[in-house]
């Protein structure tokens, strides 16, 4: 059996090899594959374990690896426990909430949120390479926030289950109360992650929740970091964590006064990783009961035991979905209960309700993690930013998709051709492409004059990656995805706007649009900085009235004369205005009369766009894109605005909303340069449209 665990530079893996050493005939394992970025942490981990599993005589082969193909290839489980970003960016997630008055907690709200918004990804592209490489395995999630990370799992379609340790935590420490052992304790923990409550206790079967309650209440209710009059009251034992929800003013004015949990942490791995380096120890030492997590390597072990070992069905506290379990939450929300475990799957078992406060409580929170997993996965109200992403699509000349990975955004005016070129062969690499490739398509934000086009031409050439390449602005992608017609013109309003023709007998229409420059006026982060000085005039009464006031202030969380200062003083970036672009159209279709100039204004600027591009082609009958992220969704106001518009300047144009990603626009070119059959094309499209799902690729 092989168990890989990623993220093995931490300090928590030596409570996994100890779980592994005293519990061997629950999880029989014979390779245990360690891997973590981090090489020089590796070693120093993965040496102890080594060290550990000789102390005990265990059989397992031990291999190190910062190569997460060859760790999880032929696993049977997948241990993940990263943390993206180390305790640097939880120092952040914990300082800057407090800072405003609020928690500052790595897995509670504004700490849980930003975690979420950086872990997300990465899990779901190292679950995705298992799901290659071991297609049976099973992965279980210890990286927090565990709820929200696990339904990006289990949504996704992985073979997965969250694990944390509380309730272990709480049976051994209800166990040591009654001086039982642990294994006759069972508890009815029911809630989500970080967000539970004991709502029974049974020793042998029998109800000793009263018990706790009395005679008890003073180490039970310390060991929920609450007052005992307030959790006799409550009659259950809430977690640990319901104590920022409980006193939050009272947590903040403590975590005011003292150090951040991530300052502690970061001061007890230092110590820790000295001692791990110690060549004679070769147990856990007792410093590893401070870092947290305790009880994890017997919860993680034994959950495992009945997942792929011998330890056969058992009854264990993970994260799964609630299929009924809580009627008041919907079916693949994601709870933390009880459950019946096999080497088959696992299932939920009955739960008692849950009272109505403490529903309302759970109800709430599920629908924050539903939002922060969609902007996890999708961005915030700034995904319609612009160039926020760059893909790569490989096909065979049959129109077979081969390959498609996402990465970061990308602009050769910030990063220069060498500079993009180096971006883009972090796609390339993860593609798998054997190069040469016969033909490619390279359509890239900022490619904008010929000299661009020139320049980052050779660069790609120097690559070897293609035979023959045609580089040129991403705006011609977007055409070709759009529509197959041989005469037509495409716009693109995202972050900037920009727009290119062609027509049947190759004659091509392209312009600058390099801004204001070149007498270009539109996209979100032109927009964004008109509302903010609308918003000024309208606050001091230079202006008319608008709501494009309050859309400012509660999205920026300032006044107009704040967010101004930040701007000009550039504490914040210009082009973050560019965020505000959703919220003005919203304000325009609710009829603010401010915001409905602005956004005409901008429906004019792209038919203007296209009017010139169709004269200029001597186009009359012609397709009309229309894409970016303020018009790609077919829909709304502005949209329409633009169509509405359009059909008035151009009767003979029809306005096309691009369906499909720009990147999709690229392969076709690129088949079609290579002389591919339209059969290949429409074999390409159908493949795209039928869900094919981007391997993302992180920076850095």
């Amino acid at each position: 059996m092989k168990l890989t665990v990623v993220g093995a530079g931490s300090t928590y893996t030596p409570e996994v090899v100890d779980g592994l050493v005293h519990l061997r005939a629950v999880l029989p394992v014979d390779e245990l594959a360690l891997q973590d970025v981090d090489e020089r942490r590796l070693a120093v981990v993965g040496s102890l374990a080594q060290r550990m599993l000789d102390r005990a005589g265990h059989p397992a082969r031990l291999a190190l690896t910062t190569r997460l193909d060859e760790a999880v290839e032929g696993a049977d489980a997948v241990l993940i426990q990263i943390r993206v970003g180390g305790q640097a960016a939880r120092m952040v997630d914990e300082s800057v909430p407090v800072a405003c008055g609020c928690v500052g907690q790595e897995t509670t709200g504004f700490g849980g949120l930003a975690k979420a918004l950086r872990t997300v990804p990465v899990v779901l592209e190292i679950a995705d390479r298992a799901r290659v490489l071991a297609p049976n395995a099973w992965i279980v999630d210890f990286t927090n926030p565990v709820g929200i990370v696990t339904k990006a799992l289990l949504d996704a379609g992985h073979r997965a289950v969250g694990l944390c340790s509380a309730a272990m935590v709480f049976q051994r420490h209800f166990a040591r109360l009654l001086e039982a052992a642990p294994d006759r304790v069972e508890l009815d923990h029911v809630g989500l992650n970080h967000l539970t409550w004991e709502l029974g206790v049974r020793l042998d079967g029998a109800d000793v929740l009263p018990k706790l309650l009395g005679e008890q209440i003073d180490p039970v209710a310390r060991s929920s970091g609450l007052p005992p009059e307030l959790v006799r009251r409550l009659g259950v034992v809430p977690s640990y964590y319901l104590h920022y929800f409980y006193e939050h003013d009272r947590v903040v004015e403590e975590q005011r006064r003292t150090k951040s949990r991530a300052e502690e942490v970061s001061e007890i791995e230092a110590e820790l990783l000295e001692l791990y380096a110690d060549e004679e120890l070769d147990e856990k030492p007792a410093l590893l009961s401070r870092r947290g997590g305790a009880g994890y390597s017997e919860a993680a072990v034994e959950l495992l035991g009945s997942l792929v070992g011998s330890g056969g069905e058992g009854r264990h506290v993970i994260n799964l979905r609630n299929d009924g379990t809580l009627p008041f939450l919907a079916d693949d929300t994601v709870v933390e209960v009880p459950a019946r475990v096999t080497s088959g799957g696992v299932s939920p078992l009955e739960a008692p309700p849950l009272d109505p406060m403490h529903r309302g409580l759970v109800a709430h929170v599920s629908a924050y993690e539903d939002l922060a997993l969609d902007a996890a996965l999708h961005g915030g109200r700034e995904r319609d930013a612009g160039n926020s992403k760059t893909e790569l699509l490989l096909a065979t000349l049959e129109g077979e998709p081969s390959a498609y990975v996402r990465g970061p955004g990308s602009n050769a005016h910030g990063l220069g051709a060498d500079g993009l070129v180096e971006a883009l062969g972090k796609l390339v690499e993860r593609s798998g492409l054997d190069p040469p490739a016969d033909h490619g398509a390279f359509f890239l934000c900022g490619v904008d004059i010929p000299s661009d086009i020139v320049e980052l031409t050779e660069a790609v050439s120097r690559t070897g990656w293609v035979r023959e390449a045609i580089v040129d602005n991403d705006t011609f992608a977007l055409l070709r995805a759009g529509t197959d017609a041989p005469d037509a013109v495409a716009v693109v309003c995202g972050a900037g706007i920009n727009c290119v023709g062609r027509a049947a007998d190759g004659r091509v229409a392209r312009y600058p649009s390099l801004g204001w420059e070149t007498g270009d006026w539109g996209g979100s982060e032109m927009l964004g900085r008109d509302v903010l000085f609308l918003a000024a005039r309208a606050q001091d009464g230079r202006g008319e009235p608008t709501a494009l006031l309050d859309v400012v202030c509660d999205h920026f969380g300032m006044s107009v004369e704040e967010l101004g200062e930040a701007v000009h003083y550039k504490r914040l970036p210009q082009g973050r205005l560019g965020e505000l672009a959703p919220a003005v159209v919203e304000a325009a279709a609710q009829g603010d009369a401010v915001a409905r100039s602005l956004i005409e204004r901008l429906a004019e600027e792209i038919v203007l766009m296209a009017t010139r591009a169709l004269t200029d082609l001597e186009l009359v009958v012609a397709d009309v894109v229309l894409g970016g992220g303020m018009l790609r969704s077919g829909r709304g106001f502005l949209f329409d605005e633009v169509a509405t518009l359009l059909q008035r300047r151009a009767p003979g144009a029809r306005a096309v909303a691009a369906a499909d990603a720009p990147v999709l626009g690229s392969a076709l070119v690129a088949l079609e340069a290579a002389g591919a059959p339209t059969a290949s094309v429409e074999r390409l499209r159908a493949a795209f449209r039928a869900g094919l799902a981007a391997e993302v690729v992180r920076a850095g």
